[in-house]
C-alpha cells in the first residue's frame, strides 16, 4: 500500500475521533449493506437540466441557506415561505415540529440537527463542571487518537506500508473548541426532552424525504453509521432513500452530490468499493471552484476539519483523489479523469460561470 494512502487514512482517523464520531460505525463491510440483489448495479444518472445559477456550488449553497433561514423548502414560492422560529432550540421545538409536520423540509432538518446535538445533553451544575468536561473530552480524544495511530502503524508495517508524517495536533484549539461546543450546547439544549432528542434520525429521514438539500447530501452517512445495527428490511429502505436522495441532489445540478457519490463509492455503501468510479466522481466534483469546507454537510466545519483540509474544499479533493487514485494505473487515472469530466458536464457545467 502506498505511503500517501496510509497517510490519508491516518489523517481521516484523527478527524473522525476529534469530531466525536463512533469509530467502528463509520465504515462497514460491503456485505452488510449490499442487501438487495441489484445492489451491484446501482447507477446514478447525471443527465439533468442545469440550474439557472452559474457561480458553482458556493452560490447554490448560499441560495439554499437563505431559503433555510426563511424557512422555505427548496423550490418553494414566495407565497409559501414560512419563517423558522429564532432563539434557543428548546423554546422552539413545538413550533418547528408543527412546521415539519406540515411539510416544511427545513424545519424537519433543523429538528434533526438540534436534536442530534442534544441527545446526550445533561445540564451542568456550574461553570467549573463545563470546563472540566471540556478537559476530559480533550484528553479522551487525544488518548484514543494515540491508540489508534499505534494500531495503524502496526497494520501498515505488516502490509509494508508507511503512515508517513502524522500532523501534530495542538491541544489548546481542540480544548477551546470543546469548551465552546459545551457552552453552545447549554444554550441550545436547555429545556429539550432527551427522549425526543434520541429520535433525531427520524427527523433526518423526514427532511430527506421532503427534499432538504443538506439532509439529502448527508443521509448516506447517517445510514452508514448505523448499518451494523439496522434490521435488514429497514436497511433496504434506507439504502433506497439514500440513493434517491443523492440522485435528487444530482438531478438538481448540485455539484456537491458528485463528491457525496464519490464517498459512497469509496466506502462501498451500495456495492463493492470502486476506486475507479470514486476517483471519477471526485474528479468531477473538483472541477467546481473551491468553496468553504463547511459547505459539505457530511464533512462539517470544525477545528480538526480545517486543520486537515484547510478552509476550502481544495484540500478535501486533493486527499480523496490521492487516496482513490493510489491503486489505479496512470492509464486508469486518465480514463477516470475523462469520465469525471463527462459526469461534470452532464451534471453541473451549466452552473459554472
Amino acid at each position: 500500500m502506498q505511503k500517501n494512502k496510509w497517510t490519508g487514512v491516518a489523517v481521516a482517523t484523527l478527524i473522525m475521533l476529534m469530531a466525536g464520531y463512533e469509530w467502528g460505525k463509520l465504515r462497514v463491510q460491503p456485505a452488510m449493506v449490499s442487501v438487495a440483489p441489484d445492489a451491484a448495479h446501482v447507477k446514478f444518472d447525471a443527465t439533468i437540466a442545469p440550474l439557472e445559477a452559474r457561480d458553482g456550488w458556493q452560490k447554490i449553497v448560499a441560495q439554499h441557506s437563505s431559503q433555510v433561514q426563511r424557512g422555505m423548502a427548496p423550490g418553494a414560492s414566495a407565497a409559501t415561505r414560512t419563517e423558522l422560529p429564532s432563539g434557543p432550540f428548546g423554546r422552539n421545538v413545538a413550533s418547528l415540529e408543527q412546521l415539519a409536520d406540515a411539510g416544511n423540509a427545513d424545519a424537519a432538518y433543523a429538528l434533526a440537527q438540534d436534536f442530534r446535538a442534544c441527545q446526550y445533553f445533561v445540564p451542568p451544575k456550574n461553570a467549573a463542571e463545563v470546563e472540566r468536561g471540556a478537559e476530559e473530552r480533550t484528553v479522551a480524544q487525544f488518548e484514543a487518537t494515540d491508540q489508534l495511530i499505534d494500531q495503524l502503524k502496526i497494520t501498515a508495517k505488516k502490509q509494508r506500508g508507511d503512515l508517513g508524517d502524522i500532523p501534530e495536533i495542538p491541544v489548546k484549539p481542540v480544548y477551546q473548541e470543546n469548551l465552546d461546543a459545551a457552552q453552545q450546547q447549554i444554550s441550545r439544549c436547555t429545556g429539550v426532552d432527551s427522549r425526543d432528542a434520541k429520535n433525531w434520525k427520524d427527523w433526518q429521514t423526514r427532511a430527506t424525504e421532503l427534499g432538504n438539500r443538506d439532509a439529502q447530501l448527508g443521509y448516506w452517512l447517517v445510514m452508514l453509521q448505523d448499518a451494523d445495527v439496522t434490521r435488514p428490511a429497514d436497511l433496504v429502505r434506507q439504502k433506497q432513500l439514500a440513493i434517491t436522495a443523492l440522485q435528487s441532489a444530482l438531478s438538481a445540478g448540485d455539484p456537491r452530490a458528485l463528491a457525496a457519490i464519490g464517498e459512497v463509492l469509496d466506502d462501498g455503501l451500495f456495492a463493492e468499493p470502486n476506486e475507479f468510479l470514486a476517483y471519477a466522481y471526485f474528479h468531477a466534483a473538483s472541477q467546481v471552484p473551491y468553496a468553504a469546507i463547511g459547505t459539505l454537510p457530511w464533512v462539517g466545519n470544525h477545528f480538526m476539519t480545517t486543520l486537515n483540509y484547510g478552509s476550502t474544499t481544495e484540500g478535501y479533493f486533493q486527499q480523496h483523489l490521492s487516496h482513490t487514485g493510489a491503486g489505479l494505473s496512470p492509464i486508469q487515472q486518465l480514463a477516470a479523469q475523462q469520465l469525471g469530466i463527462e459526469l461534470f458536464a452532464q451534471c453541473c457545467r451549466g452552473n459554472i460561470r
